[in-house]
């Protein structure tokens, strides 16, 4: 299935129909997959003075991610779901590279989530995480890793994500987004 005529696809994404079942998949991870309700309230709770909204060094510690973060059970459901069809998930997030341990341990035991080759797909699900020390906003580190994962051979033809800007960056390049939740931040 194609765009609608008329709408933006720089990218000629084709949209998943109902003629296909399988699919490229991207999924976000933080207030997507996970809920970070918590781990945002114990970061503004340890907020120092220099601090503006809270305290980044706690949000981003991998032990924190590990001790407050929690499944989105509505949407690791439609994940498996997406997954029993055969489709391939890949996990993406503005989480730096040094944080992938803590995002496979996430993705693999706390949400369920295989990350190995599957009998549905010989590519296996992915995650793709912005390189260390680069803070650049999250909507254009999500479009350089949606280049990344097409350089790789994926063809993504839908994505879940939650933050606003992210979520209007992948319609912008004409990949249908569902928004999960809220997202002004």
């Amino acid at each position: 299935m194609s765009m609608n005529e008329g709408e933006h696809n720089p990218y000629n994404i084709n949209v998943i129909g109902v003629e296909s079942s399988k699919a490229d998949i991207i999924c976000d991870i933080d207030g997507t997959l996970m809920n970070v309700e918590d781990r945002r309230v114990f970061a503004v709770e340890n907020k120092r003075p220099e601090d503006k909204k809270m305290n980044w060094d706690v949000f981003l510690d991998p032990e924190v991610m590990e001790k407050y973060d929690r499944p989105n059970w509505d949407v690791v459901f439609l994940i498996k779901k997406l997954m029993s069809t055969g489709s391939t998930i890949i996990f993406t997030s503005a989480r730096n590279e040094r944080h992938r341990d803590v995002s496979i341990k996430q993705i693999v035991h706390g949400c369920n989530i295989s990350m190995a080759v599957t009998t549905y797909s010989n590519k296996g699900n992915r995650l793709y995480l912005r390189r260390d020390g680069d803070f650049r906003g999250d909507e254009i580190t999500k479009k350089e890793i949606f280049e990344k994962i097409l350089t790789d051979g994926f063809r993504p033809q839908l994505a879940f994500d939650d933050r606003d800007r992210v979520v209007s960056m992948w319609r912008s390049i004409g990949l249908p987004c569902f928004q999960v939740r809220g997202g002004k931040f």
